[in-house]
């Protein structure tokens, strides 16, 4: 499978069959996949796969969000703005893999309750839990609270193509012929809190300008996640560039500019 159809078939999901159990080559593929959750931005984090017993008298609390899930994945982050741009990235390399697996996977950040999870965890001190994902076979009908939940975040509704990204200057769309057309619109697709889609882009030549929009405490993290889309997109492409951290970035109010992508050889 192409990560552009991993990408498009990444979906949120909140009910999960608890009849399917992952075996162990599963395990063992997702494990893997957090060994090399290497990124562009350095690190930072620290990501945990941990089983727990469904009905046990320790389930960790998701407050109703997430129902029959065993397994997740669980993200320490230091408190500094570039290592939760790349605990954004690794971890969705992570969870792209798990979608590749044929699993389901949801994005949380704030409702559940971290003490649950914790227990017995191997969270660093200075990189405490911020994230927590499940991970399993998604159900084949959704609870009504799911359903609500997607409804309520617009999950499905996505921000169009020239508003997020542009070209040359902001408010000039991005033309479907630009070299970093695909990519971006697979960075669109990309999970963020409360559907926020947080994420912008200059193209200037060979150079990709990106800054977010500060709308939760994750947004930093959600661009993150958007730049692993953009990334593993480019270099499916046979792309390959430098990232750098923004300096001299073309200015816009409102928009915070954090990184800068360049083509290599291009100069």
């Amino acid at each position: 499978m192409t990560i552009k159809k991993i990408i498009e078939k990444r979906v949120s999901v909140r009910t999960f069959d608890p009849s399917r159990k992952l075996d162990t080559d599963v395990v063992e593929e997702l494990k893997k996949s957090i060994r090399n959750a290497s990124t562009p931005f350095g690190d930072g984090f620290t990501i945990e796969f941990k089983k727990f017993d469904l009905k046990g008298p320790q389930t960790p609390s998701t407050y109703g969000v997430i129902s029959g899930a065993g397994w997740y994945l669980l993200m320490g982050i230091r408190d500094d703005e570039m290592a939760s741009l790349a605990a954004g990235y690794g971890m969705e390399k992570v969870v792209l893999t798990a979608t590749e697996l044929g699993l389901g996977t949801c994005w949380m950040a704030l409702t559940f309750k971290g003490s649950d999870f914790t227990k017995g965890s191997e969270m660093r001190a200075d990189q405490p839990l911020r994230i927590i994902s499940p991970v399993g076979y998604a159900a084949n009908k959704r609870k009504m609270l799911e359903s609500i939940t997607r409804m309520t975040l617009g999950s499905a509704k996505r921000k169009p193509m020239d508003y997020l990204f542009s070209e040359g200057e902001f408010g000039n769309p991005v033309k479907k012929d630009n070299k970093f057309y695909d990519a971006l619109a697979m960075m669109r697709l990309a999970p963020s809190a409360k559907n926020t889609q947080p994420w912008r882009a200059l193209v200037q030549g060979s150079d990709v300008w990106f800054y977010y929009e500060k709308k939760t405490d994750v947004s930093v993290l959600d661009l993150g996640i958007g730049l692993c889309h953009f990334d593993l997109t480019l270099k499916a492409d046979g792309l390959e560039g430098i990232w750098d951290r923004s300096v001299d970035a073309p200015d816009k109010q409102g928009y915070i500019p954090m990184v800068k992508f360049s083509l290599k050889d291009c100069h």
